[in-house]
């Protein structure tokens, strides 16, 4: 915090809080400290004001066992100023006496620590619809009252833990644990965690680095899968021996046809021998071969003529 107030700026306050005490009775004043709570790194200094609604207060005290600068005073108000602040957390306090009355006023001065680490368990991988955890450690950090975690899923937050209700007065290791059921559309999303302190008005912190949720397909989810393939390999299976049973019941086309074609060849080749048989006990001069070709077609001559000649002959 800065400087204390400028001197005509408290008086007209203290003038103020006079009149508006004027007409009460002296036992009824009040006495207040601004700010009421702050928080300030190790070492470093900050200024509280006290003032008071009594017409005619009896001067004014600080007790306070942090170290003590500069004092500035005025009608009704105090304001004193704390250096060298390395206790963790005082309660530094302003009394005022008026007609016989004392009253004061307590503020709160924390030394504030950031975050020293922020450290997000990755998870291990877990099946579609399962409940699991995610816990978050925050070590050496003060004060915890003024901590929140945020536990974020790519850009939307999962869960958010103010802890106000810690009152260590000391740096401490928070865990954070938040448990949620898995979804199969989260697999590969970044998760992140962040320490973040809240010190009226200024903000520190820490983020951890992300882990990505891997989330695996329900053992339902693959004994479904496996039994749809199964089927569709059955379905194949009994396509394909549909197919071969009909075209075995069909017979081979192209080796029926060689068939037919091998068989009128041998024919003819048998009434070709037949013939040649016939011809060779006919004409007795005319030899052949071991394959039943005559002379002449081997040598490439001219066919002999068999037959009788013309009668122009």
């Amino acid at each position: 915090m800065g400087p204390p107030l400028p001197l005509a700026l408290l008086a007209a306050a203290a003038t103020v809080a006079a009149a508006s005490g004027s007409t009460r009775s002296p036992g009824s004043f009040r006495v207040q400290v601004r700010p009421q709570q702050v928080s300030v790194q190790p070492g470093g200094s900050v200024w509280l004001n006290c003032s008071t609604s009594c017409p005619r207060p009896d001067g004014g005290e600080v007790r306070t066992e942090l170290s003590r600068g500069r004092t500035e005073r005025g009608p009704g108000w105090l304001a004193f100023q704390l250096q060298d602040v390395r206790a963790w957390s005082s309660e530094p306090r302003c009394t005022f006496r008026c007609a016989g009355v004392t009253r004061e006023a307590v503020a709160r001065v924390y030394t504030y620590q950031a975050p020293r680490h922020v450290l997000l368990e990755p998870p291990s991988p877990f099946e579609d619809g399962a409940k699991f955890r995610l816990r978050c450690h925050v070590t050496r950090v003060f004060p915890v009252g003024f901590l929140t975690v945020i536990l974020r899923a790519g850009g939307r937050s999962l869960f958010v833990d103010h802890l106000v209700d810690h009152r260590r007065p000391e740096p401490a290791n928070v865990t954070v644990t938040h448990e949620l059921r898995a979804r199969l559309r989260d697999h590969g999303l970044p998760v992140t965690c962040h320490a973040r302190l809240d010190l009226g008005g200024q903000v520190v912190g820490r983020s951890s680095e992300p882990v990505v949720l891997r989330v695996q397909g329900s053992r339902k989810a693959k004994l479904v899968s496996w039994a749809s393939i199964g089927a569709l390999v059955t379905l194949l299976l009994l396509g394909c021996m549909f197919l071969s049973g009909r075209h075995l019941a069909q017979g081979p086309l192209i080796p029926a046809a060689a068939g037919v074609r091998g068989g009128e060849g041998s024919a003819r080749r048998s009434r070709s021998a037949e013939g040649t048989d016939e011809g060779g006990e006919g004409a007795g001069s005319r030899g052949t071969d071991r394959a039943g070709f005559p002379d002449w077609f081997r040598s490439g001559s001219a066919a002999p003529l068999i037959g009788p000649l013309s009668s122009g002959e």
